[in-house]
């Protein structure tokens, strides 16, 4: 495409040099960047694009996209823009023929719940007979095609390419996690929305936002600017929906804020337009009903605790109000077994409840021992840990929760990353001294207390030797992920493998 017709229409202050020049693809990595390419200068935090402006000349640029003019050499061009990331999302879109304009694209943003959210529609989508993509936390995925997440939500170049390759192959619909740091970088811009998914907000991230307002403007501008189609350029073709969350205090904010046709959901929520009720929830599963314009759905799902309920009503609702038939709703629903590390069971023949979950937030971490405990169990055995290099001020409320919650909880590691383990770990214990807990220096004690045990592996051990009939041994923090970090080295760990390694051993005897 030339260089005039990509940048036409756009906001652009100034163009020096040659528009004709035919542009073949878009890049902001001059390591990576291709002959006959444009790049994109944009300053970071820790790096200038505009410093690399000469590499990329070397390789055979033709046309640069930066915020302060550069000279432009002959042959060259030069487009001086306010916002270089968020005009590189739209021109990558247009010079792909705006693969958005023609699929679903559902955004899904928010602390806690996205992930199963997004294995929720595809479900659905997958009863319906449509096929559908999700990029999100766990990977990119589509058809039989799997890429691995770099971020939960990548670089509006790599979206771009993503959402091309699945038009190509058939995709109708797309199901995307987008997370705060996405939003606040404009890394979804260009991408064309018919709806976007508030789920909750709750503290998270705070070593990246300054604090909880910062963090909520972050997310409210998938609603604000992105689905209005600031970040196109132009109106979106059709209205988008905002579907919010209103049993959180940060959704009945956005609700007023929102772009689009508004729909609220909430469980036992008598302002919701989605009014959904649980009927039932034990180790088996969760049966919720809903109430709608539609009329009243009755929903069965495999999945376990209450705070899947949410997450159901948010999927069931959006695909409801975009045509999906309530049928393939229920089947859809139904059909889903379990999410990656998300309340997910390793099952055992000893009588006792394992699940692994992603929750590393103090909220999630409450959120998701409330759901285990409300499935009736004899005793909570929960193992958990902070990350390094991270929002240290979550640790001792976690801490704190966690101490409240169990009959025993083992303070272990999580991706120490750069930081002392014991370090960590000293900041998680300082709140659970607040609760009065007391430590338990012999494994067998029955009483309540904690345990220090900064091996993860020797941590999950102990958890299953301690567990009984009845019992629930939550290992939290680290969900799907199949690494732990330490120090700067990857290494391969993976808690639910560890959870079959100890009792295809029998070690837990």
């Amino acid at each position: 495409m030339k260089l005039k017709d990509l940048i036409y229409g756009l906001p652009v202050k100034a163009v020096l040099g040659n528009t004709e020049i035919e542009v073949s693809g878009i890049s902001c990595d001059s390591r990576s960047v291709e002959p006959g390419e444009l790049f994109v200068a944009i300053p970071g935090t820790r790096l200038d694009g505009h410093n690399f402006i000469k590499q990329a000349r070397d390789r055979g640029v033709v046309a640069f996209l930066v915020s302060r003019e550069v000279e432009a050499e002959k042959e060259e061009a030069v487009v001086v823009v306010s916002e270089p990331r968020l005009m590189m999302g739209i021109l990558a879109s247009r010079l792909s023929g705006e693969p958005s304009r023609k699929m679903d694209v559902i955004a899904i943003t928010g602390t806690n719940g996205k992930t199963t959210t997004s294995y929720l529609i595809e479900s659905i989508c997958s009863a319906e007979g449509k096929e559908c993509g999700v990029i999100g936390t766990i990977n990119y995925r589509w058809k039989n095609k799997s890429v691995s997440a770099t971020n939960t939500t990548p670089e509006s170049l790599e979206i771009i390419k993503l959402l091309s390759q699945m038009l190509k192959d058939g995709v109708k619909r797309v199901a995307m996690e987008v997370s705060s740091h996405a939003l606040s970088q404009k890394r979804v811009s260009g991408i064309n929305f018919c709806a976007g998914i508030f789920t909750n907000l709750s503290p998270e991230h705070l070593d990246y936002h300054k604090d909880m307002e910062d963090y909520f403007r972050a997310k409210s501008l998938l609603f604000t600017e992105a689905l209005s189609g600031k970040w196109l350029s132009q109106t979106p073709e059709q209205e988008p929906i905002s579907v919010i969350n209103l049993d959180d205090a940060y959704g009945k904010r956005l609700m007023k804020m929102a772009y689009g046709k508004k729909i609220g959901y909430g469980v036992g929520n008598s302002d919701a337009d989605y009014k959904a009720k649980i009927i039932e929830h034990n180790w088996d599963g969760i049966r919720i009903s809903v109430c709608s314009r539609f009329g009243e759905i009755e929903l069965k799902s495999p999945l376990l605790g209450r705070v899947n309920a949410h997450n159901i009503v948010a999927a069931a609702c959006t695909l409801l109000e975009l045509g999906v038939k309530p049928e393939a709703i229920v089947r859809g629903v139904e059909t889903l077994k379990s999410v990656p590390g998300r309340m997910e069971r390793v099952d055992n023949k000893q009588g006792f409840l394992v699940l692994v979950d992603y929750a590393h937030t103090p909220d999630a971490l409450e959120k998701t021992i409330l759901s285990v405990k409300d499935l009736g169990i004899r005793r909570l055995i929960l193992v958990f840990g902070c990350g390094g290099d991270r929002d240290r001020s979550k640790r001792p409320r976690m801490g704190e929760i966690g101490a409240r919650a169990a009959q025993i909880l083992i303070v272990t590691s999580d991706n120490p990353r750069t930081e002392d383990p014991l370090k960590i770990i000293s900041e998680i214990e300082m709140g659970v001294e607040k609760t009065g807990v007391s430590k338990i220096n012999h494994i067998n004690e029955n009483k309540k207390g904690y345990i220090i045990e900064p091996d993860r592996r020797k941590a999950i051990e102990m958890a299953l030797k301690l567990a009984r009939e009845g019992d629930a041994v939550l290992i939290a923090g680290k969900g799907h992920e199949d690494y732990q970090i330490i120090g700067t080295e990857k290494i391969h760990f993976d808690d639910r493998e560890e959870v079959r390694r100890i009792l295809g051993a029998g070690l837990y005897i």
